[in-house]
C-alpha cells in the first residue's frame, strides 16, 4: 500500500516534478532566464501542495521538510533549461505534462484531505486546489492572466472530477491507494487531452434574462 498522506512517495515526489517540469518548459518557451526557469518550476511544482497545507495546518509543510521536493524541483528546472532546445517539442510537452500534473495533484490534496478527517466534499476541494494552485500562480508570474479564469477547454472541471473520482474510489468503494491513484491520474489526463481535441471548452455566461422577460410578455399577451 502507498501511503501518499504522510512524507514523501512515489506519487507526490513524480506529482512535484512532473509540475516542475511543465513550469520550466513554460518558461523557456516564453524566452525566460534562468531565475524565471527556477521560479516557475519551483511555484508550479509545489505552490498548490504549500496551499493545501496552510488550509489543512498540519504544520511545516513536507514540501519544505523534506529535500526530495526540493531536488525534484531543481532537477526539472536544471532539464528544462538545458534540454529544451528543440523549441518545436516544447509546446507539445507543455501540453502533455500539464495534463498529467491534473490526476497527480489531484490524488495528493485529496488524500490529504480523507487524512485530515475532512468530508467528501471537503476532501474534494482540497484535491481541485492542490491541482490548481500551482498553475494559477505560474501564469501570475508568467505575467499572464490565469487560464482557469478564461474561456477554452476545461481545466479545473478536469480536476474537479480526477479528485471527486478519486474520492469515490477510496471512500465509498474502498479501493486501494494505489489503483485508485492510477484511475485518476489516467481519468484527468483523458480529460484534459480530449477538451483539447475536441474543443471542449469551459462553460460561458448565459444571461437568461431576455428570456424570462419574452416569456412573461407571452403570458400577458395571452
Amino acid at each position: 500500500m502507498i501511503d501518499l498522506a504522510s512524507g514523501p512517495s512515489i506519487v507526490s515526489v513524480s506529482a512535484t516534478a512532473v509540475g516542475a517540469l511543465s513550469g520550466a518548459l513554460f518558461a523557456v518557451e516564453r524566452r525566460f532566464g534562468l531565475s524565471g526557469v527556477l521560479c516557475l518550476a519551483f511555484s508550479t511544482g509545489v505552490s498548490g501542495s504549500l496551499m493545501r497545507d496552510v488550509l489543512l495546518q498540519n504544520g511545516p509543510s513536507v514540501i519544505l521538510t523534506d529535500v526530495s521536493f526540493l531536488l525534484a524541483v531543481l532537477v526539472c528546472a536544471t532539464v528544462g533549461f538545458f534540454f529544451s532546445t528543440m523549441i518545436r517539442w516544447v509546446h507539445p510537452l507543455l501540453v502533455v505534462f500539464d495534463a498529467l500534473s491534473i490526476g497527480f495533484f489531484a490524488v495528493l490534496g485529496a488524500t490529504k484531505g480523507i487524512h485530515a478527517g475532512l468530508g467528501p466534499l471537503g476532501a474534494i476541494l482540497i484535491g481541485l486546489i492542490n491541482a490548481i494552485g500551482g498553475w494559477v500562480l505560474r501564469d501570475i508570474l508568467a505575467g499572464d492572466r490565469p487560464q482557469l479564469v478564461l474561456p477554452g477547454p476545461i481545466y479545473a472541471i478536469a480536476a474537479g472530477i480526477a479528485s471527486a473520482l478519486y474520492v469515490v474510489l477510496v471512500v465509498s468503494l474502498h479501493l486501494a491507494t494505489a489503483p485508485a491513484a492510477l484511475i485518476t491520474i489516467v481519468v484527468g489526463f483523458s480529460i484534459r487531452m480530449a477538451a483539447l481535441k475536441y474543443g471542449w471548452n469551459a462553460p460561458t455566461p448565459i444571461d437568461l434574462t431576455p428570456r424570462i422577460r419574452r416569456s412573461k410578455s407571452t403570458e400577458k399577451a395571452r
